[in-house]
């Protein structure tokens, strides 16, 4: 009956000292693939969580345009590019004209992006915004 469980001798028994590390990585798979499910649903649950973060860009204003939104680029120190939707109460007057005045065009700024929600033609997006801008 031993060998037919696959034991080949009768010391080693389900539970006994000789066989509880053969359990422990499956146990330890199981509660890691708990952890992550519950991780994941935390996050399915509130998505707004992972749009609280902020980040704060340091550089210059290099471009403007607006087509279905208005975008800003800003190059930091390091050349890296940054677009995003121009959303701070300094963009509102550009985007009534569309255009944005020449003298901002090289100006150093400090912007504020953050990750939101947007909704257009009837679908929702999320998007980087520049949701605040220093002039420096």
């Amino acid at each position: 009956m031993r060998m037919l469980l696959g034991f080949p001798s009768g010391r080693h028994f389900v539970g006994s000292k000789s066989t509880m590390h053969r359990d422990v990585p499956w146990r330890t798979s199981i509660r890691v693939f708990t952890l992550l499910t519950a991780m994941v649903a935390a996050f399915a649950m509130c998505p707004d969580a992972l749009a609280a973060a902020k980040r704060t860009v340091v550089g210059t204003i290099k471009d403007y345009g607006c087509g279905d939104f208005c975008h800003l680029t800003v190059v930091d120190a390091r050349g890296k590019k940054h677009s995003a939707l121009c959303g701070a109460p300094l963009c509102e007057a550009w985007s009534n004209a569309e255009v944005m005045p020449r003298r901002f065009l090289g100006r150093k700024v400090r912007a504020t992006v953050t990750n939101e929600s947007v909704e257009y033609e009837g679908q929702t997006s999320r998007f980087d915004i520049f949701s605040k801008i220093e002039l420096r």
